[in-house]
């Protein structure tokens, strides 16, 4: 069910409750969006109801439930005034009170509100949630909570087998099967081994390798953690991690997988049942991390390792999705987090004991196998990882449809949701893989001969493209898996592969989700496919999405007045409460000043309406009424700011520092002193990254030049803390020492420069611009000859994935004048360079044709014309 039709059957069913109905309604949605806190109340002995429905004692939210659907407008309003007053009455340090009816509230009541009962009552924030911003709360939640709180399935108030879904007091014992009750490694993920003739069943012997020791280390020690395995496909994580826990005797193991992965963690975790001495299995853990609701898991876990005693969550994933949550780029800011400065990291040995390999080889045959064909890939052999990419190539002589059905199904995972794959969008998409003459002689029952042929089990142990049947949810199409060897596979050499017009056009067909159409979408506009993206984006834009109208406003195939009406009533509806909306709204729609200026004017008019949120967003809603001049807004959700200061999330520092930042710099006194407070707050309760505490003391410095003893103990520790900079990781590197300059520290960043010069060749390049701005540093330095040795790093090694990198790394090559470096990387970048997105490569044409280098330009544009070509693109 997409978004929208899920929107209106919430508001259908909110719309049909009356009386205690909907009050039960709310008290079923505060239990789910404040598990642990929320507490319903009802009207019993002489007191009543003490002038509240439900409150939540910890965070002082109080509620008043009221169906008001038909009701005169006088008595909503009397209504509402009376329950105000009561509970403000009967309660001290009431922090929200919050409305709760199922109408849409009237502008006159929205005045009565402004301007008669904030004013009044101005220390408590005081929301009308109606009907429409009921439905978008609840549309938030997981399709299983979604059934709890709307009562659509009386089965879904009790806990679902193996789904960690509870419904308030109905727990009566722990999440979780003690560990002794596990037999079935394959129930937990680990990987079936390749089935020989002559060799022992089951699982080969299991022989213990460097991070052995290190896993069952950390789970035998006090506390709770979270251990991440960390290697590439078949590499031995899930197995490792069996083997650890098996031996765990008297512990419980808990694995959320239903309706979700990321669903069930939550609710798992929400449900306050883990007991102590309790592992929680997260094998692939990107596909908890790395979805809608990832942020909202990370964020449970991160809690759940703070609270909770002897709990250990024990997760694999490969080194790509580990770079992908912990990169600072991407929006993953709780699983950075998480995974940065709570998770203990164990990378995955690739090295077996020798001796422990030959003695197990004499005994099964399996090992000597993998011994004779793969001496460095035993686990992957076992696994039979070669065998599938064996089959993968061969079918492209033994059964194109089958081949074909594969390249779709890896594209699929490229270029967008490994969930994707259903058998509808593969026989739509895989034809244009084949040839004319592959197309005429493959037969009418080609997609059926395909999906047999890529479901069979090679050597017993893995299918190319197993069929996922969905649980629960009957309107759920079944979808098909790679194996992970061939997503691996298609992740490494794929990724620039032209797609043809079949793909794109059953990607447009098929792709009705939001989070799908948003990935394919962007995956095409990289690709120059610019109609296709603004197929994909449009019905996201209709729904008033901001990023979809951004690409849009953008999009070279759309006309702005087409969608300037969409992004106008995006601005005038937006809720001021949904902090990180307007956040993202303001930095989409920024170089866009008509647009901005109109969602600033409408912030400055209302701002008791903003609310506190993500602390970058905050900063950037400040960073806006600061250069529109709207001083009295400022003072206002200063104000907001100020007393709910201890509720500001402060587990992201670049966040934080945003928002410190912006109060800082304004020119609204009462806005520096918050941000003052602030600072100190953080500085006083967190270990601060020394890079990150450079960067800190830089803010301080330039704006806090009235407290000279707060600046001097965060200079104190950070000149006490320089020996922990590791030189060679150049993404830290490179900002440390510029964070030192401005933090006026340049000594201090003389030294790294010094160690860094004498470092060049144990440096860590990889994929950041990074090693280009400390050859940039360098270069200004005047430190030549380690200039010199750093370009030729960068010439022969760095990666830069993708077009405007490679065009940068040129251009800043030629900017320091490293001539043998810029030469050496501009014949590597016109033969093997990156071509996505287009636009960059474009641009890269451009730059060597302006350089004078003809050769190369038409090396590097004949590359970008093929590509286009056999991607189908209307216009090259």
């Amino acid at each position: 069910m997409d978004l929208n039709s899920l929107r209106k059957l919430a508001e259908g069913q909110l719309l049909r409750l009356e009386g205690n109905a909907f009050q039960d309604c709310m008290d079923r949605l505060g239990l789910v969006l404040f598990p642990g806190d929320y507490q319903p109340v009802r009207a019993a002995g002489p007191k009543g109801d003490t002038k509240n429905d439900g409150y939540c004692p910890k965070a002082r939210v109080f509620f008043a439930a009221h169906a008001t659907r038909g009701e005169r407008i006088d008595r909503t309003k009397a209504k509402i005034r009376s329950d105000l007053e009561g509970c403000l009455k009967e309660h001290r340090d009431v922090k929200v009170w919050r409305f709760l009816t199922n109408d849409t509230m009237p502008g006159e009541v929205d005045q009565f509100i402004d301007n008669e009962l904030r004013p009044m009552h101005a220390s408590v924030v005081i929301e009308v949630w109606g009907l429409k911003t009921l439905a978008n709360e609840i549309c938030k939640l997981t399709r299983m909570q979604i059934d709890q709180v709307l009562d659509l399935n009386s089965e879904a108030k009790h806990q679902h087998p193996g789904s960690g879904i509870i419904s308030q007091g109905s727990r009566t014992t722990p999440l979780g099967m003690p560990v002794e009750d596990f037999t079935d490694p394959y129930a937990l993920e680990v990987h079936r081994p390749v089935a020989v003739s002559g060799a022992p069943a089951g699982l080969p012997a299991y022989i213990a390798r460097r991070h052995d020791v290190l896993l069952r280390e950390e789970l035998n020690s006090p506390g709770s953690a979270l251990i991440v395995l960390v290697g590439g496909s078949s590499t031995g994580k899930t197995r490792a991690a069996y083997e650890a826990v098996r031996a765990m005797s008297g512990w419980l193991l808990h694995r959320p997988i239903f309706p979700s992965r990321t669903a069930a963690l939550i609710e798992a975790l929400q449900s306050e049942s883990l007991a102590p001495r309790t592992i929680v299995w997260l094998n692939e853990l990107q596909e908890y991390l790395m979805t809608d609701a990832g942020e909202i898991a990370a964020s449970a876990i991160r809690k759940a390792l703070a609270t909770h005693s002897h709990v250990k969550f024990v997760a694999t994933v490969w080194p790509r999705y580990w770079q992908d949550i912990a990169d600072p780029s991407l929006p993953f800011p709780d699983g950075r987090e998480l995974l940065t400065n709570q998770a203990t990291r164990i990378d995955i040995d690739g090295e077996f004991p020798a001796d422990s390999i030959l003695s197990a080889a004499q005994s099964d045959l399996r090992f000597r196998m993998a011994l004779a064909a793969s001496p460095t890939r035993i686990t992957q052999y076992l696994a039979a990882g070669p065998a599938l990419l064996d089959f993968f190539r061969d079918c492209k002589d033994r059964n194109p449809g089958a081949w074909a059905v594969l390249c779709a199904a890896m594209d699929g995972y490229v270029a967008g949701h490994p969930q994707f794959a259903t058998s509808q969008f593969l026989a739509e998409a895989a034809p244009g893989y084949l040839s004319d003459e592959e197309w005429g002689e493959i037969g009418e029952d080609w997609f059926e001969r395909a999906l047999a042929c890529t479901s069979v089990v090679l050597r017993g142990a893995a299918r190319p493209l197993a069929r996922i049947r969905p649980r629960g949810d009957p309107d759920t199409q079944a979808h098909y898996r790679l194996a992970d060897y061939l997503v691996q596979y298609a992740q490494q050499e794929r990724g620039e592969n032209p797609m043809p017009r079949s793909f794109w056009d059953a990607v447009i067909r098929n792709a009705k989700e939001p989070v799908v159409a948003s990935t394919f979408a962007q995956a095409a506009g990289e690709r120059g496919m610019h109609e296709e993206a603004a197929r994909l984006w449009m019905p996201l834009a209709l729904e008033g999405d901001s990023m979809a109208l951004h690409e849009l406003l953008k999009n070279p195939r759309i006309a702005a007045e087409e969608v300037l009406p969409l992004v106008h009533d995006a601005i005038d509806t937006v809720p001021l409460s949904e902090t990180m909306e307007l956040g993202w709204m303001l930095s989409e729609f920024y170089p866009y000043a008509s647009l901005k200026a109109r969602l600033v004017d409408r912030i400055s008019k209302s701002p008791s309406e903003l609310r506190i949120g993500p602390p970058i967003d905050m900063g950037q809603i400040l960073e806006e009424l600061e250069e529109a001049n709207q001083r009295e807004a400022i003072r206002v959700y200063t104000r907001t700011i100020t007393t709910h200061l201890t509720s500001v999330d402060m587990s992201d520092f670049w966040s934080l520092t945003a928002l410190t930042g912006a109060l800082l710099r304004s020119e609204v006194p009462e806005a520096n002193d918050v941000g003052r407070d602030l600072a100190r707050f953080y500085f006083e309760r967190h270990k601060i990254d020394v890079t990150d505490l450079a960067f800190f003391l830089a803010q301080m410095n330039s704006h806090l030049n009235d407290d000279t003893g707060f600046t001097n103990e965060v200079r104190t520790e950070l000149n006490a803390r320089m020996g922990e900079v590791d030189i060679t990781d150049v993404i830290s590197l490179h900002p440390a020492i510029v964070n030192l300059f401005n933090a006026g520290e340049e000594h201090l960043g003389h030294v790294l420069i010094t160690r860094a010069s004498k470092s060049i060749d144990a440096l860590n390049l990889g994929k950041s611009y990074a090693p280009l701005e400390l050859m940039e540093l360098l270069h200004e330095q005047g430190c030549v000859q380690a200039l010199k040795k750093l370009a030729l790093r960068i010439a022969e090694e760095f990666d830069p994935v993708v077009s405007h990198a490679a065009l940068t790394a040129l251009t800043r090559l030629h900017r320091v004048e490293c001539d043998e470096a810029f030469d050496l990387m501009a014949r590597r970048m016109a033969k093997s360079g990156p071509i996505l997105p287009v636009a960059g490569a474009e641009e890269l044409v451009n730059f060597y044709d302006g350089m004078g280098l003809t050769e190369l330009c038409k090396i590097y544009a004949q590359r970008l014309l093929d590509f286009r070509r056999r991607e189908g693109a209307e216009t090259v």
